[in-house]
């Protein structure tokens, strides 16, 4: 035994030594994930005296019931269905050749639509297996003009002089972008405000990069209605393509199906009989991963019953409704 080792915290730190190096965690993970700081972790574990008993009692609390949780997770694990990742559908193959026409072409994409319906999916898809492809997600906190243009700075990979503001961040995208044959996208597009827009059409003019905006069907509105089309004018003049999305096909909630292996008839109606709630797909494949637990602790295949009992467990229709 060390010097300075309790002998009753011995125990429990060979335990956590041996549960952290069977699954590959490293001692400062495990001290994030159990909620303890790093230096009391090692302290508890070299039994320093200087911890109160107190703290050494309320560590080995923490530990306890971090190594039950993660225990207890690995678990149910097995039970969960194995998610079948991108799945292609009608909707992700319009976006896809959408995007695939922006690039090649170097002109603006515009996605706009419902909620639910792959956007985002799609492009992160894209992105992984597509040269030049850059991603922003976008949301209130970067919708203004300095933060969107450090948001693309940081997605391309370049970085501009402190203390110089917005100009040295487009300067320096400017000159990340030109000549490279690149796709600028930026998702959940609705969040960016006026001057961020006209910023990012300057990028567009200045390199000759195809670009995305991708956005909910409150984008087209913010661009175009509420007599905001004058002000959107040089944006949408440069426009090469749009679509339009509004609620998924018979062939996308078939392809979701299909990615699942539900063949029986009844569950396939039940799906497409939800092809037109708000959010449909994503909703679509909750219930599908929530249903395949249900039948594999069953020991069936994924049928109606399931699906109807996992879409009622999520309660889509009353979130939709409020």
């Amino acid at each position: 035994m060390p010097d300075g080792m309790t002998p009753s915290l011995e125990p429990i730190a060979q335990r956590f030594r041996s549960f952290i190096a069977a699954r590959k965690i490293s001692q400062s993970d495990a001290a994030r994930q159990a909620g303890v700081s790093s230096a009391t972790l090692s302290e508890f574990l070299a039994g320093s005296e200087r911890q109160s008993p107190r703290l050494r009692e309320e560590t080995e609390r923490a530990l306890e019931r971090w190594m039950a949780t993660v225990a207890e997770q690995e678990a149910y694990a097995p039970k969960l269905a194995k998610m079948p990742g991108f799945i292609e559908t009608e909707t992700s193959r319009r976006i896809w050749q959408g995007l695939t026409y922006a690039q090649v072409a170097g002109t603006i994409l515009l996605v706009e639509g419902a909620a639910g319906l792959g956007k985002t999916e799609t492009l992160r898809a894209y992105a992984q297996q597509v040269s030049s492809v850059h991603m922003v997600t976008c949301r209130p906190s970067i919708s203004g003009l300095q933060p969107i243009l450090q948001a693309v700075a940081a997605a391309i990979g370049v970085s501009a002089k402190t203390g110089h503001g917005g100009a040295s961040y487009f300067e320096a995208i400017v000159h990340g972008l030109r000549g490279s044959n690149a796709l600028l996208c930026l998702d959940e597009a609705q969040h960016l405000k006026l001057p961020a827009l006209e910023e990012l059409r300057a990028i567009h003019d200045q390199t000759g990069v195809g670009m995305a905006l991708l956005g909910n069907a409150r984008l087209y509105t913010q661009l175009h209605g509420n007599g905001r089309a004058a002000d959107f004018a040089q944006l949408f003049s440069r426009f090469g393509k749009r679509i339009s999305l509004r609620q998924p096909t018979v062939g996308d909630v078939a392809a979701i199906a299909a990615a699942w292996s539900v063949t029986d008839k009844a569950a396939l109606r039940f799906l497409q009989e939800k092809r037109t709630v708000p959010g449909a797909l994503r909703q679509i494949s909750q219930a599908l991963r929530l249903a395949a637990v249900a039948a594999a602790e069953a020991g069936a295949e994924v049928g109606r019953e399931h699906l109807a009992w996992a879409w009622s467990d999520l309660n889509f229709e009353a979130r939709a409704e409020g």
